[in-house]
């Protein structure tokens, strides 16, 4: 049996044609990476130059850091510029080339698809609305991220044996732990998807089967009902952020100390 491509190479493909866009905000990011640490050696510069006893010298360095300051400003604007932009266009294009793909096969299953509960009105359109739109963070996005974490760990690393190669051994000791901290994280976080993607397909179909029987409902006096059904599905997804910016946070916090 021949091996199943891997889904992001699949996706990569289908977003193919945005390859332009994918490049250039590539650059933005290994750009923006390089940036911060780099801002920090600026910064302990600059603080040092108050050691200067001469008041002109003091001065000039002062200014010369000031206009560098300036220097990055300008340069990380057009990178973060380069990098949401272009890869919010690159992500939109694709959705919609996704959503397109999909509505195509759903118009042409038989009659006993649609026959299935799971595969009601409401269902299917929370599918092309939350699916498609969550797919595109596994392409272009993701290889940008990922290519500034390396940018900025590749120029901290350098600068750090540059100023101080001893204290830059040593924190060195501590990029495992990081990356488990990561890997944890993500693990913890991907684990409310399915529930998420759940709650949203039942809210969805409550609210459209409400909507299209609307006379029957008020006949019924049924309003609150399900208004607060929609509203007790909507807040599982609610609720699973919160958990999930919990976590999150919490991963940071043990990164930064």
């Amino acid at each position: 049996k021949g091996k199943k491509p891997s889904p992001s190479l699949t996706m990569l493909k289908m977003n193919r044609p945005e390859w332009l866009y994918i490049v250039f905000g590539c650059i933005g990011c290994l750009c923006n990476g390089g940036i911060q640490p780099a801002y920090g050696v600026i910064l302990s510069k600059l603080i040092a130059v108050f050691q200067e006893c001469d008041l002109d010298k003091q001065e000039r360095n002062v200014l010369l850091y000031i206009l560098l300051f300036i220097g990055f400003g300008v340069l990380m604007l057009i990178t973060m510029f380069l990098q949401s932009y272009l890869f919010a266009c690159s992500g939109e294009k694709l959705t919609k080339r996704l959503r397109s793909k999909v509505f195509r096969f759903m118009l042409k299953q038989d009659m006993a698809y649609f026959d299935d509960p799971k595969n009601n009105t409401g269902a299917l359109c929370t599918r092309l609305a939350v699916e498609a739109s969550a797919v595109q963070g596994a392409t272009g996005i993701r290889i940008g991220l990922m290519l500034q974490n390396f940018s900025s760990l590749g120029v901290g690393i350098i600068l750090g044996f540059v100023y101080g190669w001893a204290l830059t051994l040593m924190l060195l000791g501590f990029i495992p732990l990081i990356v488990i901290g990561g890997f944890l994280q993500s693990k913890l976080v991907s684990g409310f998807a399915s529930k998420d993607k759940k709650a949203l397909e039942n809210a969805g179909k409550v609210a459209v089967e409400a909507i299209q029987n609307i006379r029957t409902v008020a006949q019924l006096t049924k309003e609150e009902h399900f208004g607060n059904e929609y509203a007790h599905l909507v807040d599982i997804p609610y609720k699973s952020s919160l958990k999930r910016a919990y976590i999150s946070e919490d991963e940071k916090c043990h990164e930064k100390v």
